[in-house]
């Protein structure tokens, strides 16, 4: 029996300074992510952030595919205060995968 393919892990990050506040030319990093065919998810909160990457890694690993983040100046540079919940920071294995879950 021939061991199961490894799965992809990659949540690929953007800094997009629409506002060119950050450097000396605006940046938006949506067409080179839809050129490639890879999906974007695009937070607009610091928690979103922790939810969406938890998400992303999950979609990564088991769709087999890159996945994005967009991450824009304003919300990067914002501070705030987020939930943590041990009992929902697992992340779904495929059902054929061997791997243990977090916890």
């Amino acid at each position: 029996m021939r061991p199961a393919p490894a799965r992809t892990r990659v949540l690929a990050l953007a800094g997009d300074d629409h506002g060119a506040k950050s450097s000396t030319l605006p940046h938006q990093s949506d067409h080179v992510f839809k050129a490639c065919m890879i999906p974007v998810l695009y937070p607009a909160t610091v928690q979103e952030y922790l939810d969406l990457g938890l998400h992303g890694f999950a979609m990564s690993r088991y769709a087999g595919v890159w996945v994005a983040m967009k991450t824009v100046t304003e919300v990067v540079e914002a501070s705030s205060s987020v939930v943590v919940d041990p009992a929902g920071c697992r992340l779904p294995c495929p059902p054929t995968s061997s791997c243990r879950r977090a916890g």
